[in-house]
């Protein structure tokens, strides 16, 4: 094997993990998601109500983070920051439970006390820019 041969199989691997900056709040996020934050004293059964509706979540492009003491749970692939968690709770979190919705603007399109897809979902598919997008998928 050449060196150079070599050499790009030693970086292959880190290309593929990526050395992207991790994520340490929700402004890189803008008009690419759609995101939800739920801080919840029942995370598992929140998450796994988020992951059985996986299909409808990625339809609308919506990420979403589950907080719950130390703890962090999301559908977001990259790697979350140490303050994350810290710092979205410090600018969006007011009491447990909640739940917020937050536009691909950035705005927070509705806040409620429950995780309620189905009324989320309506929301989001009432929103303008998810009418277009719906538009060009047919």
């Amino acid at each position: 094997m050449k060196p150079w041969q070599l050499w790009l199989l030693t970086l292959l691997p880190l290309a593929a993990t990526g050395y992207a900056t991790p994520l340490n709040d929700l402004a890189p996020l803008q008009w690419e998601n759609r995101i939800i934050l739920a801080w919840t004293d029942k995370p598992q059964a929140t998450v796994k109500a988020l992951r059985r509706e996986s299909v409808a979540v990625q339809e609308r492009d919506i990420a979403w983070f589950v907080f719950s003491g130390e703890a962090t749970q999301s559908n977001y692939s990259r790697k979350l920051g140490d303050d994350f968690a810290a710092v979205v709770t410090e600018k969006y979190h007011h009491s447990t439970p909640q739940v917020l919705l937050i536009g691909k603007d950035g705005g927070v399109k509705d806040s409620d006390s429950a995780l309620l897809l189905e009324s989320l979902f309506r929301q989001v598919d009432a929103m303008p820019m998810r009418r277009r997008e719906m538009q060009r998928s047919h």
